[in-house]
């Protein structure tokens, strides 16, 4: 059957799925899962009225309920939650539900591409009593024993507790993984990107969070067999006595947010489940454990994360493939031997830190690996060792913000009565699905708000979509989502208006946020007549998204082939949220206008993923030819990720390019960020561009093009092949006056070549400043001198008595 006619001319009944994975050009793949035919089940969204509290209303498409499984701990439930798993994956991917209660499972829960395992839980940091969904691992022990759960690409486990009865603090016993991110590992290409988890407590993990490290099953050497790209890691809690976390062959950049490490959630646990005493946990966590064992990881970027009462804190080690390379904001570290200790790392540069805490008995730093470790603004606790690049200046600090707005608790699901909104899973539609969807949109608003929700498949746009004022357009996924290279479950809006448009900037975006706590969410939107290896090559279309009121928000959004993808430029937007967005953008990826207090969290772009999707089209471009035929041709002549004109107290934090002109640039306005990466710039290009405005970044990663122009202030520069110059600072006779170096330094005392740095002079009393010196060169300029670097340099201020 040819590719054509697998995805549209058979005819796909409602009772019978056949999934195949097909690739990008819609062949199939050897190495993916394999073809497996199955009744499709489908699904039955409800709203999830939650015992405690969550920052989105939850949709449930399954209930492990429906299944049998058993609430109360007593029977084992493994079956009846794989049951829905599987159904939802064979849906085509949604949310599982596990509602409050206990669930006793006795092997490793599958949680398959595009589907969400969700329980209802409580912070352990937040009230008392129960922890609402808990999931006790009765698991076989042992080292290389089942993991809890396995998670696959675009899925993801949320609001879960998990414990082990059969765990001892006196002698702990050896677990496997509680949660493991396989990647490529597991049945193919299908996992290799984007898992995650997120909102969950581990009571008393031996290990807590496998990345990379589960075997490949097909044999494949872990070099390439167990690479994985893009995991998120966010509001992790728990005590793990042996390892918090060892990831390892990330290719694409990942995040780590509000990461915490602590023994006292067992000690400080309900009496059933059986808490130790504080001391004899921190005698054994202290003698054998590791919060973070961090491989080979690709540009990782890392905030908050806290850990303490380990033997070491964080451990870089050698990796599977390459070597970590990383940045982390605010990490703090307590109560170790060694509080960061550095096997191995990049040599071309290392890994950067920015605030928090390091306190070792032992070492704070010890360096061992021939890359550099840099810090600003750290506290330092213990002995450093190695190369460590103490930096001055005092980064500003990264504060959790508001979360996005929350819409009325209505559910209008557009496959059902009387919208009857028409849809294809795994088919390309003929019908369009544009009415349907848009009345269900008009009737949240007339009622007030809520949540017009499209169960996971693809469903044709002929022109644009409109979401008033207080309702959100939600799709399947509860995480973050994008194509996993030849499956692309979840849900999909095909668009198809605005093709070759001469005025892409002004004309109608593919989905407007038109009123106040307008949103989307948990959606792709893909053009498939933008095909990168058509004759015509790209071509421009509209903005993907466009907002237009206060509380606009776009969360866990992918957009595989945008020419431009989201404006806030044309509207005011304050105090917007765009987080967990990704895709490739041909010309723009996110414009700020004047808008004040918005937030861009987890921006991720990278070229390829046009080409990794799977809609069968015949012809469509191939990964192999992505640098001529849109990376090099496109995005890095032209291609910027942030560009920012008017903004007040805009916010970056997690925010990466691969192969873009520009990554940050600004025009005029106010913008802090932390952790900004760009790889492979095209070679004008920069990381940041400032024309005018307040911009400070901290964290700064970069390959090939250049680092600034403009005004800005930067902290921790990192640079593959960066070339740097000291620039030395004296006053002449030395009791005549201070000088005042400001710039941003990448090294103590060096700055990168082409930056621009001030020196001010202040003259003593009884003195006067006369001029300056540059490499002995007499300049004359006022007391503020600017200057170029592009060398290493000596400039003196000379001052005399005053007369």
């Amino acid at each position: 059957m040819s590719a054509l006619a697998s995805r549209r001319g058979c005819a796909l009944t409602s009772a019978l799925l056949t999934i195949v994975a097909l690739t990008s050009a819609g062949v199939a793949a050897a190495d993916m899962a394999p073809a497996e035919a199955r009744e499709r089940p489908e699904p039955s969204p409800r709203l999830v009225q939650t015992r405690y509290p969550t920052e989105d209303v939850v949709v449930a498409d399954f209930d492990v309920s429906d299944y049998g499984a058993d609430p109360t701990g007593v029977g084992d439930s493994t079956r009846a939650i794989q049951d829905a798993l599987d159904d939802c994956y064979a849906a085509s991917g949604g949310t599982v539900w596990l509602p409050a209660g206990t669930y006793r499972v006795t092997d490793t829960l599958e949680v398959r591409a595009f589907c969400t395992m969700r329980g209802d839980r409580r912070d352990p940091d937040e009230g008392r009593g129960d922890y609402g969904t808990v999931v006790v691992a009765d698991l076989p022990p042992g080292d290389d024993g089942p993991a809890l759960f396995r998670i696959g690409g675009s899925a993801g486990v949320m609001g879960v507790t998990t414990y082990y009865p059969r765990q001892d603090a006196a002698s702990p016993v050896p677990y496997n993984y509680t949660f493991e991110i396989p990647g490529v590992a597991w049945i193919g290409t299908q996992n290799y990107m984007m898992s995650t988890v997120s909102d969950v407590t581990m009571l008393n993990s031996y290990r807590g969070i496998g990345v990379s490290t589960m075997a490949s099953d097909r044999g494949e050497p872990p070099s390439s067999g167990q690479v994985h790209e893009s995991a998120t890691i966010r509001n992790v809690k728990g005590t793990v006595l042996y390892e918090g976390v060892r990831a390892y062959n990330g290719a694409d950049v990942g995040t780590w947010e509000n990461v915490r490490f602590s023994n006292a959630y067992w000690a400080d646990a309900p009496r059933a489940y059986r808490p130790p005493a504080r001391a004899a946990l921190d005698a054994w966590t202290r003698a054998h454990g590791t919060g973070l064992v961090l491989g080979d990881l690709e540009w990782e970027q890392f905030s908050h994360i806290d850990v303490a009462d380990y033997r070491v804190g964080i451990r870089i080690v050698p990796g599977q493939r390459i070597r970590f390379a990383g940045s982390f904001v605010e990490p703090t570290v307590r109560r170790t031997d060694v509080a960061l200790q550095v096997d191995d790392v990049d040599p071309r540069w290392g890994l950067s830190i920015a605030g928090g805490v390091l306190e070792g008995s032992q070492h704070a730093i010890r360096n061992d690996a021939e890359g550099y470790v840099k810090i600003t603004g750290t506290s330092v606790v213990g002995d450093v060792r190695g190369t460590v690049h103490a930096l001055e200046g005092r980064p500003p600090t990264l504060e959790p913000g508001p979360p996005p707005a929350r819409p009325r608790a209505a559910l209008y699901d557009i496959t059902k009565p009387p919208f009857n909104a028409p849809r294809g899973v795994g088919v390309l539609p003929n019908e369009d699905a544009t009415a349907a969807i848009q009345r269900a949109l008009d009737q949240a608003h007339a009622d007030g708000g809520g949540i017009v929700y499209l169960p996971a498949g693809w469903y044709r746009i002929a022109s644009h979509l409109r979401v008033p004022a207080r309702v959100e357009l939600r799709g399947a996924s509860a995480v973050p989502n994008r194509d996993q290279l030849g499956l692309s479950g979840g849900t999909v809006l095909l668009a198809y208006e605005g093709r070759d448009t001469s005025v892409p900037e002004t004309a109608p975006a593919f989905v407007t946020l038109d009123g106040d706590r307008a949103g989307v969410r948990g959606l792709r939107i893909f053009y498939p007549e933008n095909n990168p290896a058509s004759p015509d090559g790209l071509v421009p279309y509209p903005y993907a998204i466009r907002g237009n009121g206060e509380r606009t928000y776009i969360v866990n959004v992918g957009l595989p082939n945008a020419w431009n993808g989201i404006d806030l430029a044309t509207y005011r937007n304050d105090r917007f949220v765009v987080r967990k967005v990704n895709g490739a953008f041909f010309k723009r990826a996110v414009t700020v206008g004047r808008s004040d207090g918005g937030r861009i969290e987890g921006l991720l772009s990278n070229g390829n993923a046009v080409t990794r999707v799977g809609f069968g089209i015949p012809g469509w471009a191939e990964e192999g030819n992505i640098f001529p035929e849109v990376i090099d041709k496109y995005m890095r002549r032209q291609a910027v990720l942030v560009t920012v004109d008017g903004a007040r107290r805009l916010r970056l934090t997690h925010v990466f390019a691969y192969g873009f002109h520009d990554g940050l640039v600004v025009r005029s306005g106010d913008v802090t960020g932390w952790n900004l990466g760009t790889d492979n710039l095209g070679e004008d290009g920069h990381t940041i561009d400032v024309t005018a405005g307040e911009v400070t970044i901290t964290n700064v990663l970069r390959y090939n093009g250049a680092t600034l122009t403009g005004p800005a202030r930067l902290l921790n520069i990192m640079a593959i092949g960066m070339v740097t110059h000291a620039v030395e600072v004296t006053a002449t006779p030395p009791d005549g006056g201070a000088v005042l170096l400001s710039g941003n330094e990448a090294e103590p005392g060096r700055y990168e070549r082409g930056a621009e740095i001030t020196v001010s002079a202040a003259a003593a009393k009884g003195y006067t400043f006369t001029h300056w010196s540059v490499d002995g060169e007499i300049v004359n300029a006022p007391s503020t001198l600017a200057l170029t670097v592009e060398a290493d340099h000596t400039i003196t201020a000379h001052f005399a008595p005053r007369s």
